[in-house]
């Protein structure tokens, strides 16, 4: 019972929301207006309530949109950068790991990469996807995204970036930090791309740090080479489904007549990097056999500039091989100058190159491509790799008669899609097309899509590692290895500076050749046979003379006659200076020379039974690396 004097006020409206008797209000003539305010006062309170879980919700959202927010990840995949060849690494991934958390950072605006990415993804693709905005090498960044954490990283960079490469390293840097911060045990695998072909042949030759090293395995590439080896090497783009035929075609015989010949239009870094890769893997048996070398010519409006720049980066190389240098113009040669190799007995190397400066539509330049297309004893490949992609289909479409022909293959450079080649060529493996049926633009293959790079799977990793073992294990026992024991491998992998995992990487790109020049396919095991003894000879002597280059590009140069002397005595005497590694660690290799030149070294062998070994083991290096 209320007090009759008791008035209406704030605290009774109060009461009604706490089931208070309205019949006390009704008394005092209030409980319309009460209701009234009560109404209103639920109105504004829910609206509020509303409003702010709204807000705390809609700033979940934009912040997810924003990509700020952050996840507690574990054993994720971190991508750093956004650019045209993540969606493909990102399906490679998602078929590779289909359960793993893939997060990419990126200091673009994430509702764009999202879109992007998304529209070149099915459903399930999406599914694990996670884009955050934030720094690649900021040190708070890395730690958010919980890198320690990731079972690997890919370094990319943003198309904007400058100083990319520089970026990069300094990334690298931090995310060992903060690996040796949290303790991390095992080494985190670093992919890193750098863009800059200088970046990327400085660390063919050097190593990275110690601080670095123990906490990542770091694995450079670059986005010319990885196609320059899709090219010449794996012969196939999975995301665009076009083969590509190797330079040897389906293989040169010892007793072949036959020799390849590479020509390049266009000294871009595209070109450079073709005619690098070529020269790494380009070797066959009649050069022994036949004297056949590979050619390798590259034609640019520009290329006495870009030839001097090329033989003074590569110069252990060039002092070493036989080039020349042609101008044309008006059709007519207007200058010719040819360069020996320093050695006083004659190049040894089984590459040889040739420059020549010229606009290709001079009808000369023409009349060369015919005339090389028409010669049935060179295996003939053009690449055209101008920068814009339109000169390159121009230049692909009105190549001479000859060249459509004798159905040379030509490959053209596109930068975004290479659908527009494909809608012109017919595909030689179709079923309704009919052997010998002509096809002018038959032969016509894309390459260098931006959305193509970087293969995910391992299988020439795991040869180079197998590669590695096995001539470790047949220095010490004069023997290829019964079987290949995965963790020891791993761990002589891991121990090899970068420099050391790409010759073991030079060595299995040319595996494949070295079995087409014994009638042998690498894929299948079907056809392969144990080799013959003259064979197994034919072949290391393949092998050396690969090694000669790979190491002469890599910056390493042949002992003088007075650094050859002081060695092979040091070797005679068993002295045990042990000079050869002395004068090695300094770039200067005493076996860059003819393979029947080659001598004993400190094991009291000849060095050439290093070459019989990887011959022989060729086989168990492939089937191990699957």
């Amino acid at each position: 019972m209320y007090p009759s004097d008791s008035r209406f006020d704030e605290w009774d409206i109060i009461g009604l929301f706490f089931g208070q008797d309205s019949n006390y209000l009704a008394d005092n003539g209030n409980v319309y207006f009460g209701y009234l305010v009560v109404i209103i006062g639920a109105i504004i309170f829910n609206g509020l309530l509303i409003s702010f879980f709204a807000n705390i919700m809609q700033g979940k959202v934009n912040d997810f949109r924003k990509g700020h927010v952050k996840y507690s990840f574990d054993k994720h995949v971190v991508i750093l950068g956004y650019n045209d060849m993540v969606p493909d690494i990102v399906k490679q991934l998602v078929k590779l790991y289909p359960k793993c958390d893939i997060a990419i950072q990126t200091t673009l605006d994430v509702e764009n990469v999202r879109t992007k990415l998304y529209t070149k993804l099915d459903e399930k693709e999406e599914r694990n996807i996670v884009i955050i905005n934030n720094q690649r090498d900021s040190e708070e960044a890395l730690t958010d995204i919980v890198v320690h954490k990731a079972r690997k990283v890919y370094i990319l960079g943003e198309d904007e970036d400058v100083d990319r490469d520089a970026i990069s390293i300094n990334c690298l840097k931090k995310i060992a930090d903060i690996c040796a911060k949290h303790n991390r045990t095992d080494r985190l695998q670093c992919v890193t791309l750098l863009q800059n072909q200088s970046s990327f042949v400085f660390f063919q030759t050097a190593d990275i740090t110690k601080d670095i090293k123990e906490r990542i395995e770091f694995i450079p590439f670059n986005f010319d080479e990885v196609w320059a080896r899709k090219v010449l090497v794996t012969g196939k783009s999975e995301i665009n489904g076009v083969t590509y035929t190797p330079l040897d075609r389906e293989g040169i015989a010892g007793d072949s007549e036959k020799y390849v010949h590479l020509v390049i239009l266009g000294m871009t870094p595209m070109g450079l990097m073709l005619a690098l890769e070529a020269a790494h893997v380009a070797h066959y048996p009649n050069f022994i056999t036949k004297g056949k070398k590979t050619k390798i010519t590259l034609v640019d409006i520009e290329a006495r500039r870009e030839m001097d720049f090329m033989t003074s980066c590569f110069n252990s190389f060039f002092d070493q091989c036989d080039y020349t240098y042609m101008e044309i113009e008006k059709g007519k040669v207007g200058f010719e100058e040819r360069f020996k190799s320093i050695t006083p007995t004659g190049s040894f190397l089984d590459i040889e190159f040739e420059f020549i400066q010229s606009n290709v539509a001079d009808d000369m330049m023409r009349q060369k491509l015919s005339d090389w297309a028409d010669d049935k004893e060179q295996i003939l490949t053009i690449a055209v790799c101008f920068q814009k992609s339109a000169r390159n289909i121009a230049t692909a479409l009105y190549m001479p008669d000859k060249v459509y022909e004798n159905e040379i293959m030509l490959l053209v450079k596109q930068n975004t899609s290479g659908e527009l080649l494909n809608l012109v060529r017919i595909d030689p493996s179709a079923s309704d097309q009919r052997p010998g049926e002509y096809v002018k633009y038959r032969n016509i293959r894309p390459f260098g899509m931006n959305n193509d790079g970087y293969e995910v799977g391992e299988r020439i990793e795991n040869w180079a590692k197998n590669i590695n073992y096995l001539y470790s294990y047949y220095y010490d026992n004069n023997k290829i290895p019964t079987d290949y024991p995965k963790d020891k491998i791993d761990m002589m992998w891991n121990d090899l500076s970068v420099s050391d995992k790409w010759s073991s990487m030079y060595n299995v790109l040319t595996i494949p050749g070295k079995m087409r020049s014994v009638g042998m396919d690498y894929q299948d095991k079907n056809v392969w046979r144990a080799l013959k003894d003259d064979e197994i000879e034919l072949l290391a002597r393949v092998e050396h003379n690969r090694w000669n280059v790979e190491r002469l590009l890599c910056g390493y140069r042949p002992t003088n006659e007075e650094e050859t002397a002081k060695i092979k005595d040091d070797i005679d005497q068993k002295s045990n200076k042990k000079l050869k590694k002395y004068y090695k660690n300094r770039n200067i290799h005493y076996d860059i020379r003819p393979y029947d030149e080659l001598c004993n070294d400190e094991t009291g062998f000849n060095v050439r039974r290093f070459d019989v070994g990887v011959v022989e083991g060729m086989f168990d290096v492939v089937k191990n690396g699957e």
